[in-house]
């Protein structure tokens, strides 16, 4: 989200110390690096701002993507995406981008998420992704979860991951930590691919402005 709210979290009372300019600025690093660094690649991207002043911004972000999806008018989502838990505005967006997905009948054989704001980096290596299953990359030092700011989900276990997050709603809204989430979907799944420690994701974290990966 490139307008973030002056809102709280359950776990912070900063939800951003980026401006508004400054979390633009960062996304547009991260669609340049997915074009420079991945292979063969449509990028879908999915927002929630106003951008009432800021109209070359969203025109920015509609020209570099293929799909671009802004959710500002479906208000009913603001409480779900704009509240106190992290991981219900993370799970609600990637339901509503599954969502379009379906209803547009898009082709793809793969789906790579990644966090707005984070970018590729010179470790990446597309051969690490190559692989007929989904992909997660987990922190070395924890056992049960998973990093959120990339992981490739196969085509076959997007259904899957679109089900899975609608039956665990009232989870999120617990205020779940999204990264236990995703580490319990993979669990379901029959045949997945962790990668330790990986490097190839590089990004400066929300909440405290810390690095990840620099």
């Amino acid at each position: 989200i490139i307008e973030m709210p002056n809102k709280p979290l359950s776990y912070s009372k900063t939800r951003s110390i980026f401006s508004n300019d400054e979390r633009f600025e960062q996304t547009k690093k991260t669609i340049e690096t997915i074009k420079g660094r991945m292979e063969d690649v449509a990028i879908l991207i999915i927002e929630c701002s106003e951008f009432k002043d800021n109209m070359e911004k969203c025109e920015y972000l509609k020209k570099n993507s293929n799909y671009f999806i802004n959710l500002w008018d479906k208000k009913e989502l603001h409480p779900l995406i704009f509240g106190i838990s992290k991981s219900l505005g993370e799970g609600v967006m990637t339901i509503e981008a599954i969502k379009y997905i379906i209803e547009n009948n898009i082709e793809y054989d793969n789906y790579y998420k990644i966090s707005g704001r984070y970018y590729i980096n010179d470790k990446f290596n597309n051969d690490d992704f190559n692989c007929d299953v989904s992909v997660f990359t987990k922190p070395k030092e924890h056992n049960n979860i998973i990093n959120t700011t990339f992981y490739k989900i196969k085509k076959e276990d997007l259904i899957k991951l679109h089900d899975y997050l609608i039956k665990h709603l009232q989870d999120m809204e617990e205020c779940i930590q999204y990264e236990v989430l995703i580490y319990c979907f993979m669990k379901t799944l029959d045949k997945y691919k962790i990668i330790d420690d990986y490097k190839g994701i590089s990004g400066l974290i929300s909440v405290d402005g810390s690095k990840f990966n620099i």
